[in-house]
């Protein structure tokens, strides 16, 4: 992702910190509350080792906290920290700065139009028209 495109990439506190992690775990876990990893790379739209990856660098960074489940002992269950928690409001308003400079130069017209097509594939996601992951390519067409 480009620093243009990345509210996070400027080095003013937001991240506490942290450079280069990705945040739709944390931004995940505000509004899901704790929840499995398998549950939160689903939710983040990644494979579960790719998730606990990020969640060992995230709980480094002392953002997530990981514990074992209480029902499944074969799972782990992820959330929040305080610092986590502190990070997502500035979080949250750098990507509201980020749409706002977005659609800063479209005219009302242009706006109402994006409003709909956004409102519209949120629907399509919503109602199980969401992303789909590709079947994993044969050994022979893998070169």
């Amino acid at each position: 992702m480009s620093s243009r495109f990345d509210p996070l990439r400027h080095s003013d506190g937001v991240r506490g910190g942290v450079a280069n992690l990705r945040w739709e775990p944390e931004l995940e876990l505000d509004v899901g509350g704790p929840r499995t990893q398998v549950e939160l790379a689903i939710a983040c739209d990644c494979e579960p080792p790719t998730l606990t990856q990020l969640a060992q660098r995230l709980e480094a960074a002392g953002l997530i906290s990981r514990r074992p489940s209480t029902t499944d002992a074969r799972a782990v269950v992820v959330d929040l920290t305080d610092r986590g928690r502190a990070l997502i409001a500035p979080l949250k308003e750098r990507w509201l700065q980020l749409a706002k400079t977005t659609i800063a130069g479209l005219d009302e017209t242009s706006r109402a139009t994006l409003h709909a097509v956004m409102a519209d594939l949120a629907r399509s996601l919503s109602t199980g028209g969401g992303p789909r992951r590709l079947p994993p390519k044969s050994r022979s067409s893998q070169g």
